[in-house]
């Protein structure tokens, strides 16, 4: 036998008692089992989902990494194509030009070597027949075309660059190119970093401008002279130091002619004046306004 722990009555073995206390307690202990069921079903439940939405993205990793494989797959196997083709279109286009220059080589020769073949039939005497002696001559025309070209090249720099500054003095925006190549790099950059460069050559251009107003200048003809002699070029080197405080190395020069005519109200008048035109390790052509004589001055 037992005992209700609420109203004390005797009560048989596993039986409730049926007061309000046992009642009460028996409904509450049936509301916890039933809580804790329900609590069991929904963690259950939820670790389903989980365990399937977990499932669901790892199949979605996987198609979209196999998709993305697949895709690479195939760009890298058309850009090989591609790269394939136009290797194969470059290659053929390398080996037609190379024919073609080939042909046209082989005919150029045939053409040459008929020529010399007819000239040789025309020689004298023992000489008649024999076309090395045409190809010898050829060869010499040939050298001596290279020989004047590059005698003209030589000096061609110093030519343009004299026409460069006779035509700065005849426009009144000639100033940045007329100080350019009369003064040396290094004194340009200091102006630079003086902030007084731009303020020379809109100087120099103001003062163009109003000469201009008055006189028209035409250059009529620039003349090279003379190549200057070791001694002038050593002059020049010391110029620069003495104008302009800078220290050069002139590798060779040339004095140039120029002629001018002006032109005031109608009153023409032509002169000539002398500059040289020297070339400056690691600047270029470089104007200095005076003739070679003068430099010598400078060199003693």
């Amino acid at each position: 036998m037992a005992f209700c722990k609420f109203c004390g009555r005797e009560i048989p073995d596993g039986s409730v008692c049926g007061c309000p206390g046992s009642q009460n307690a028996a409904q509450a202990q049936g509301a916890v089992q039933n809580a804790q069921e329900q609590v069991n079903n929904a963690a259950q439940n939820a670790q389903e989902q989980v365990n399937n939405a977990a499932q669901n993205a790892q199949n979605q990793f996987n198609n979209a990494a196999q998709n993305a494989q697949g895709q690479f797959n195939n760009a890298a196997q058309n850009a090989q194509g591609q790269f394939n083709n136009a290797a194969q279109n470059a290659q053929s286009q390398f080996n037609n030009a190379a024919q073609n220059a080939k042909e046209q080589f082989n005919n150029a020769a045939q053409k040459a070597d008929n020529i010399a073949g007819d000239l040789s039939e025309n020689l004298p005497g023992n000489m008649k027949g024999n076309k090395n002696i045409i190809y010898i001559a050829c060869g010499a025309v040939v050298l001596l075309l290279l020989i004047i070209i590059l005698a003209c090249v030589a000096g061609g720099g110093a030519k343009s660059t004299a026409k460069k500054y006779a035509k700065s003095l005849t426009k009144s925006n000639g100033g940045k190119t007329f100080l350019s190549l009369t003064y040396p790099d290094e004194y340009i950059d200091d102006l630079k970093d003086d902030d007084e460069w731009k303020d020379m050559i809109e100087e120099f251009n103001d003062n163009m401008e109003d000469e201009l107003d008055d006189v028209k200048i035409k250059i009529k003809k620039i003349e090279k002279k003379d190549k200057l002699s070791n001694k002038e070029l050593k002059g020049a080197e010391e110029y620069f130091d003495y104008a302009y405080d800078c220290d050069v190395d002139v590798k060779k020069g040339y004095e140039f002619k120029i002629k001018v005519q002006t032109n005031e109200d109608g009153d023409k008048d032509t002169d000539s004046d002398y500059i040289c035109v020297v070339k400056v390790k690691g600047e270029g052509w470089k104007v200095i306004a005076m003739d070679a004589d003068s430099l010598k001055y400078y060199a003693d």
